[in-house]
């Protein structure tokens, strides 16, 4: 470098960072100082038990001024290559970001790519007779990518291309044309493929394909699959709408029932109603003996159940019948088609379980059933 003075590097920095050679030392355009940066930061000691600064310069065969021009460049010098290694830094960030940008560029195309190959497979009636057609598509997609790929690998594309081509090579050709022509399980693969458009959902999809294995597709049970399929649809959707309509709009009764403090208190009546059913149970265990010693002797049934206990059922029922009714006041229809529906069908099982328990006690004791009222806790 021609021009190393700090005025010098200072201009040249105006201009941009200098490219500055690994292996350059610097020479002072003044006579030459034999110094070493020991001595150069011991020019700088302060006198100990003085308030000024006095800098030492008598271990160096300089004056005082050239000391401090010395120094002076020292700092430059380190700042220069501080500088340095802040370019060296941003460069060494520009040059990861650039290639983590092409780097996610290439997944998001061959992702894509990848995408194209499962919906032709999912276009596939018959596995038999769909992989030729899907083979012809794997080569054409591989020899798109063999173009576009830009980073190296251990495999490179043109590597797989040439082993998918040798895999679709060894396969047994069904073709008894010796012209090479295409023969007609191709053809008819071709178009059950085209027959099978892109924006069917997989539902349909899913249903010509097991039609197709079972054999009747040929027997017109595909349009009339399809036609229950969008028949079928229709309805639920219609239905979905006609149940989201909200026509009381109970927005209180909403609110109170989706409140903490209601659902604390529907899981404080179950538990209550769990300690009753274990009461209840541990009468009757006691009951069944007195009732078969009594009857052994001669004599009648024994009950020693509380008639509060009894009674404490309906007041179960009672209030598990007004919280339901309270639901189905606040949500309406959204009850039945809201995104709680599974647990809102199980409550109205069990409250209708529990009136049939009910009707049927004079009858029978289907105890058990009250065991599902304690499955409410896990809802709350």
């Amino acid at each position: 470098m021609d021009n190393l003075t700090p005025s010098g590097m200072l201009d040249s920095f105006e201009h941009g960072m200098p490219d500055f050679a690994p292996d350059c030392k610097y020479e002072s355009p003044r006579d030459k100082i034999e110094w070493t940066l020991a001595e150069a930061a011991k020019m700088a000691e302060p006198h100990i038990g003085t308030q000024d600064y006095e800098w030492e310069s008598e271990e160096v065969s300089a004056s005082s001024k050239d000391g401090q021009d010395i120094f002076k460049e020292i700092v430059f010098l380190l700042q220069v290559e501080q500088m340095q290694t802040v370019s060296s830094m941003d460069q060494f960030t520009q040059t990861m970001s650039a290639a983590m940008m092409n780097h996610q560029k290439q997944v998001e195309k061959h992702h894509s790519k990848q995408l194209e190959l499962l919906r032709r497979i999912a276009t596939m009636h018959n596995a038999d007779e769909g992989w030729p057609l899907l083979a012809s598509g794997v080569v054409e997609s591989v020899d798109i990518a063999s173009n576009d790929v830009a980073f190296a690998s251990p495999k490179s594309a043109s590597h797989w291309c040439n082993v998918v081509r040798h895999s679709i090579a060894s396969e047994p050709r069904t073709s008894k044309n010796p012209n090479g022509q295409k023969d007609s399980a191709v053809h008819r693969a071709y178009q059950k493929a085209q027959s099978v458009t892109l924006n069917q959902n997989p539902g349909e999809v899913a249903i010509l394909m097991t039609l197709e294995k079972v054999g009747l597709d040929k027997m017109g049970y595909k349009s009339k699959a399809l036609n229950i399929m969008s028949r079928s649809k229709g309805c639920r959707d219609a239905l979905f709408e006609c149940m989201s309509k909200r026509r009381m709009k109970l927005y209180w009764l909403e609110f109170i029932v989706e409140h903490s403090l209601f659902k604390l208190i529907i899981v404080g009546v179950i538990m209550a109603n769990a300690l009753c059913i274990a009461a209840e149970s541990g009468f009757a265990v006691g009951n069944s003996f007195d009732s078969f010693d009594s009857r052994a002797a001669g004599g009648t049934e024994v009950s020693h159940t509380p008639p509060w206990l009894e009674s404490a059922d309906y007041v179960f029922f009672a209030i598990y019948l007004a919280e339901l009714l309270a639901r189905g006041l606040g949500h309406e229809g959204a009850l039945i088609v809201g995104p709680e529906w599974r647990w809102n069908i199980f409550d109205i099982t069990v409250v209708v379980l529990a009136g049939v328990e009910l009707v049927l006690e004079g009858v029978a004791s289907p105890t058990v059933v009250r065991l599902l009222r304690l499955l409410k806790i896990s809802r709350s």
